[in-house]
């Protein structure tokens, strides 16, 4: 949940960053950022909504494999950049407006929070389970 949580607020500032390296002659005040990152945020809400459904399916299939903690960071992540770009194929298939350095800044704007978060948040670890005996 942080993770794709992450990806959503995170994702629109850096875009907008993004933007105004890209455009170094457009003038971007810091109420454009605020309206974008609003707009952003909705539609980031919107579009990955089948995405995170997935990633949870998939991370309860991940968390249940008994291997080594960087073997399932290692899935998650890739698991992770699959349900990110496809949006992002299936967005541009359809609605062509962004120029193609723009496509790839906005794609990673988004994937890049997800990487990060799933190698930077605590992974979740199977309990162990067993009996406990009480021998006082």
């Amino acid at each position: 949940m942080k993770v794709w949580l992450a990806s959503v607020l995170l994702g629109p500032p850096l875009f907008w960053g993004c933007l105004r390296q890209l455009d170094k002659d457009a003038s971007y005040t810091f109420g454009d950022l605020l309206n974008f990152w609003a707009y952003g945020i909705l539609y980031g809400l919107g579009f990955s909504v089948i995405s995170f459904l997935l990633f949870l399916g998939g991370m309860f299939y991940i968390y249940r494999r008994n291997w080594p903690i960087l073997q399932r960071r290692t899935a998650t992540a890739l698991l992770g950049i699959v349900l990110t770009i496809i949006p992002f194929l299936i967005f541009f298939g359809t609605l062509n407006f962004f120029l193609p350095e723009t496509r790839i800044a906005f794609c990673l704007s988004y994937l890049l929070p997800i990487v990060a978060g799933i190698f930077l948040y605590r992974f979740p670890t199977p309990k162990k389970r067993g009996i406990k005996i009480d021998r006082s």
